[in-house]
């Protein structure tokens, strides 16, 4: 048992390190401006503190998760004497070895902060708060939605998952209520914790759209079974909800949480974009649009195509799931666009994440478009072609490749040519910064790119198919039918690269014959002020172009807090002062804004 749990921690640590050295590289591209001037204990010793602190929190997590699973155990289950006494032996072994090691190395850190006031402030130490959470966040949430259906009779009682959840749990809440107490100083720290709340966000949010997917299904399953008459008591639909519900629940707490009462606030910031239009807008469209697809393709083959069961039932089966998903997909793109019609409001340039949103969606429509062309003109060439000899068809044989290809179309179509569109104009009004954008780049030179190799390869298919018969005198129709795909692809594939490559030369063009930009002048502002009026200034400075801004908070008593109306004034202040060093201060008589130059 002991060494399923460490290879299980082993290969459970893969993940963290990768996250930790992303977030590590992050760290390491820092500003040196931002580092403090005092050292603290130094870097090393650091490091060397918090994993060592990270390794006994886990060791000591697991071990008081078994005592409390087995002490569950024993009181609600019969269990052999051989098997308690392993299970004891390793819920002691992780405790009475992780708990002191825990306590020594957390006792160190925290004397550290007491000693250097710049430790609170360290990276390492924000790090180790996000890694702890974050894992201790998926133990809770899983755990919890075990326990949760053990609760409402989904699952029978057990001590399978409460133990796991205590001791989770609580090692949540005390890292949670660290973080609370030691409010973020620095540009780094605060990027660390807004990469946990986006962590907490997205988490919430999957399971939550599970959660709302189980609930709408169960019904809907519910009274189709009962309309085709298979079921006259459907015992499975209390089940269903019950499952469904205690998901919801789970999922809704975390997202809230995470969300609603503290990312939500970070907005225009870039993770706050990511979240928004990544995690939530784009699963919403694909969610939205593959039922829709599902759906009208069922319909269309029901009514005009081949049937491959005789009863609607049959036919229909898989339409409860299908609106489940639809159902899930309106709700988080509903929410989400509205969010972000509510934060675009005055403000007309794109951001990144938006434009990589929206060449997505765009690619997925295209890509959806070309293989309904592709089909069309497959179909078209087997029709041309004839059944031949050794070939035997049914009358209807076109009717559903042909129902698919109208349905791929009608599905693709309008989605790339409203988002492309929609693109295009973006790059009519902001010119040569949309045309040079990553994302943009990213996007034709992928176009180019597939469609290029698509048909490359397809070319060598079709010569392969066209010169065999050619070679050995065995040439007809039944060619083309068999290099049907191929042909279609050819076509398509050409289609796409030639429009595409038109689109990149004229925004080569359009770069070249735009005069190059004088360098941008960056200027820095240092805001010095409480905690919380920092963040709202730094949030409403940042969005001055060419402005790099960083924070100091205030050690003494002076807390004044702005309305939105003095944060404008601020902003509008640094926006037109000639400096290349603003200082933003705040004291209990008002906020000055003061540019000085170094010495």
């Amino acid at each position: 048992m002991i060494s399923s749990i460490l290879l299980g921690l082993l290969f459970g640590a893969v993940p963290i390190g990768v996250i930790a050295g992303v977030i590590g590289a992050a760290v390491a591209a820092r500003d040196a401006r931002d580092e403090p001037a005092e050292p603290g204990i130094g870097t090393v010793r650091r490091l060397f503190v918090y994993v060592l602190a990270l390794v006994g929190l886990v060791f000591a997590a697991i071990g008081v998760s078994l005592l409390v699973s087995g002490a569950l155990q024993v009181a609600f289950e019969s269990v052999l004497v051989s098997q308690r006494s392993e299970a004891l032996s390793t819920a002691l072994a992780f405790t009475l070895v992780g708990t002191p090691a825990w306590v020594v190395f957390a006792y160190l850190a925290q004397r550290s902060v007491a000693q250097h006031l710049v430790e609170a402030a360290s990276q390492a130490r924000r790090l180790y708060f996000v890694v702890v959470r974050g894992v201790a966040l998926v133990f809770v949430v899983f755990n919890a939605i075990g326990v949760g259906k053990q609760l409402v009779g989904v699952e029978p009682l057990s001590s399978h998952g409460w133990g796991w959840l205590v001791a989770w749990g609580g090692v949540w809440l005390i890292h949670d209520r660290f973080v609370a107490n030691e409010p973020t100083t620095t540009a780094m720290t605060r990027l660390l914790e807004r990469l946990y709340l986006a962590f907490g966000t997205v988490l919430g949010l999957m399971v939550l759209l599970i959660g709302i997917n189980s609930v709408v299904v169960a019904p809907v399953n519910s009274a189709y079974e009962q309309l085709g008459a298979t079921r006259l008591v459907d015992s499975a639909l209390l089940f269903g909800l019950r499952d469904g519900v205690v998901v919801l629940v789970v999922g809704a707490l975390v997202w809230a949480w995470h969300w609603l009462l503290h990312l939500a606030r970070e907005r225009g910031t870039t993770l706050w974009h990511v979240v928004v239009f990544v995690f939530g807008t784009l699963p919403g469209v694909a969610l939205t649009v593959v039922p829709v697809a599902v759906l009208l393709y069922t319909t269309l083959t029901w009514f005009l195509g081949t049937r491959d069961v005789s009863g609607a039932h049959a036919h229909f089966h898989e339409v409860p799931a299908l609106l489940g998903a639809l159902v899930t997909g309106v709700a988080t793109w509903g929410y989400h666009r509205a969010v972000l019609v509510e934060s675009m409001r005055g403000n007309e340039a794109q951001s990144e994440p938006e434009r990589v949103y929206r060449y997505l969606v765009a690619a997925a429509g295209l890509l959806t478009a070309a293989i309904g062309i592709a089909t069309l003109l497959a179909l078209a060439c087997e029709g041309i072609a004839g059944a031949g000899n050794s070939l035997v068809r049914s009358a209807g044989w076109w009717r559903n490749p042909l129902l698919r290809a109208v349905t791929l179309l009608a599905i693709g179509a309008p989605l790339w040519a409203w988002y492309w569109g929609q693109l295009q104009r973006v790059v009519t009004r902001e010119g040569a910064v949309a045309r040079a954008s990553l994302s943009r780049r990213a996007f034709v030179f992928a176009a180019v790119g597939v469609s290029l190799i698509a048909l490359l390869i397809s070319l060598v298919v079709l010569l392969f198919q066209v010169l065999r018969p050619l070679l050995d005198g065995d040439a007809s129709l039944a060619v083309l039918r068999d290099a049907r795909w191929s042909i279609a692809t050819v076509a398509t594939s050409a289609f796409v690269t030639m429009y595409y490559l038109l689109v990149m030369r004229e925004d080569q063009a359009a770069l070249r014959d735009t005069p190059a930009p004088e360098r941008a002048r960056t200027r820095e502002v240092t805001v010095i002020a409480s905690a919380d009026t920092a963040d709202e200034l730094v949030v409403a400075l940042r969005r001055i172009d060419g402005v790099r801004v960083r924070s100091w908070q205030r050690t003494d008593s002076s807390h004044r807090e702005l309305s939105g109306a003095q944060i404008e004034m601020v902003r509008a202040g640094v926006a037109i002062a000639d400096a290349e060093h603003i200082a933003v201060i705040v004291n209990d008589d008002g906020v000055e804004v003061v540019p000085f130059r170094e010495a």
